[in-house]
């Protein structure tokens, strides 16, 4: 019984039911091909850059964010509030504060959550290095923003900044 049914998603022909359809690679170079490309998917399944979001650093040279972006809002350009946490937070705990998230969703806005280089902010005049300057912190949000603008359709002419005692 010889039968001819063609596939509609790949231009494949069966056409005999007695003939066996390979699937397996025969030759040594397709099978190494096959097994760069499933290590190369696997490893862009974990780099960072894909992962970044409320729940994985964003990672900027040798520091990094987080960011939050409510359900829905799609390629309309948004907003977004830039928090800075308090001494010895991070960004991690600020996106674990469901105020904050339920907020950014009635606005329609991002949250970006800035972390810092370590315990504290880089703040001109402060007790402890009164001679300290802010520019490390002005280049790190720039680079921030930049950043978020390449993964949202980020509108900045709508960016507030906030956060809590030293960062705010």
């Amino acid at each position: 019984m010889t039968s001819r049914a063609r596939m509609t998603s790949r231009d494949c022909a069966v056409q005999s039911e007695s003939q066996r359809i390979r699937i397996a690679p025969e030759h040594p170079k397709d099978i190494l091909a096959m097994r760069f490309l499933a290590l190369l998917l696997t490893f862009l399944a974990a780099s960072p850059a894909l992962a970044c979001g409320s729940d994985t650093d964003c990672v900027i040279g040798d520091r990094s964010y987080r960011l939050y972006v409510p359900d829905g809002l799609g390629a309309t350009p948004m907003g977004a509030i830039v928090y800075a946490h308090g001494y010895r937070g991070s960004a991690a705990n600020a996106m674990r504060n469901p105020s904050l998230r339920a907020l950014a969703d009635d606005l329609g806005m991002a949250i970006i959550a800035l972390k810092s280089a370590g315990d504290d902010w880089n703040l001109a005049h402060r007790p402890a290095n009164p001679g300290q300057s802010e520019a490390a912190e002005y280049s790190y949000v720039a680079a921030v923003l930049e950043d978020v603008a390449r993964q949202i359709p980020l509108d900045r002419d709508r960016l507030v900044s906030t956060g809590f005692s030293a960062g705010g």
